[in-house]
């Protein structure tokens, strides 16, 4: 296996490819009187360097940052039955759109919670 060096990044960044775009429309709220901030992310989609493109139009992806583990919007959406899964939206789009590359750690996030449709 070949070392890289530092002398070999001009070559290594020139083998650069894209293999999947991810698109989504962003919300950010930020809270103002104690460190929180919420991030929305909806209308997704992903697609890959041939054109397979998948939507994901019907979910939101929430990621809530907290000082603790204990804040009330993270309380009324677990109220609402919101539960945390751990998830890439890279890594689910290279799942779900190339079926050589393994994605055994997505797949059950892709099929319990995001239930892609080809567009």
């Amino acid at each position: 296996m070949r070392q890289y060096g530092i002398s070999d990044a001009a070559e290594c960044v020139a083998q650069l490819r894209p293999t999947v775009r991810t698109a989504y429309r962003r919300i950010t709220l930020v809270g103002r009187c104690r460190p929180f901030r919420l991030t929305s992310d909806a209308v997704l989609g992903c697609a890959d360097e041939w054109d397979g493109v998948l939507t994901l139009d019907d979910r939101v992806l929430i990621e809530a940052k907290t000082a603790g583990d204990r804040d009330p919007v993270i309380d009324h959406l677990r109220c609402l039955g919101v539960r945390p899964v751990k998830m890439s939206k890279y890594c689910a789009g290279v799942g779900m759109l190339k079926p050589r590359v393994a994605s055994n750690p997505w797949r059950p996030v892709i099929k319990r919670h995001l239930h892609p449709q080809t567009a």
